[in-house]
């Protein structure tokens, strides 16, 4: 199996084992040398940057879901039309790829709302003591967001290379 496919395939999973991944190293290189004790003076501000940043991205995925759902019921095509009409895009919208693209988008504007809101309530329920929480929350969130936005621009990618075609 390539390297992409498990990427779109297990999402989730594999964010977090990324994101877990990234704060572990994090934890090693502060219990190592110390540097990132600052959780006292952590700007709790950047959970609601984060959660705006979430919330953003996933109105603009839900634009392109929009959008991509507007093209396939403009475009209801025939099976015989198609095969005369032999744009990559328009075989797009009549595949099963079609119905993949859109669930996996939909999924990734779950994540980021889920994200986000998450956010949100940590920067309203935890107390200053536990700060440390807060780094690591938005550290894995900022692993989150990039990868869905990367994932998700990587298929819109594709798709606008299809209807160049």
């Amino acid at each position: 199996m390539k390297i992409l496919d498990v990427l779109y395939k297990y999402p989730l999973i594999v964010d977090t084992i990324l994101g877990s991944a990234f704060c572990g190293v994090i934890k090693l290189y502060e219990n190592n040398y110390g540097y990132l004790n600052i959780y006292q003076s952590y700007d709790v501000s950047t959970c609601s940057d984060l959660g705006s940043i979430g919330l953003t991205l996933s109105g603009f995925l839900i634009t392109i879901v929009t959008i991509l759902v507007s093209f396939k019921t403009t475009s209801l095509i025939e099976q015989a039309e198609l095969k005369k009409k032999s744009n990559s895009f328009l075989i797009f919208i009549s595949s099963p790829l079609y119905f993949q693209t859109v669930r996996f988008i939909n999924k990734s504007v779950i994540i980021l709302v889920l994200v986000s809101i998450l956010n949100y309530l940590l920067k309203i329920f935890i107390i200053p003591e536990d700060n440390y929480v807060l780094f690591y929350v938005n550290v894995f969130t900022v692993i989150l967001i990039l990868t869905t936005f990367i994932r998700s621009i990587y298929i819109i990618g594709l798709i606008i290379k299809m209807q160049k075609q």
